[in-house]
């Protein structure tokens, strides 16, 4: 995936060949202008958007035609956890 944030670097992208993009909602100004036009430009694009993203902007994103979105705040906001693992031979 190619990491976007402009229109600019959106259009250079697929121009390029990305197949794949990941769109910096945390740095864009409108990110569901940026999936459209991403949608206009190839239908067959895989789109995640990540960032600042919230539950209020998450059906948003996702009705705007973002195929993922990677909320980094489930894991990074979040006390750690002791998490062990026991692994046995069958």
């Amino acid at each position: 995936a190619v990491q976007v944030s402009h229109e600019n670097e959106l259009s250079e992208a697929i121009e390029n060949g990305a197949d794949s993009l990941t769109i910096d909602i945390g740095a864009s100004a409108d990110a569901v202008h940026l999936i459209g036009r991403a949608r206009s430009l190839s239908e067959k694009l895989s789109i995640e958007c990540c960032g600042a993203i919230t539950i209020d902007s998450a059906r948003e994103l996702a009705e705007a035609g973002a195929d993922r979105l990677s909320i980094g705040a489930l894991t990074v906001s979040r006390p750690p956890a002791t998490v062990s693992f026991s692994i046995h031979p069958f």
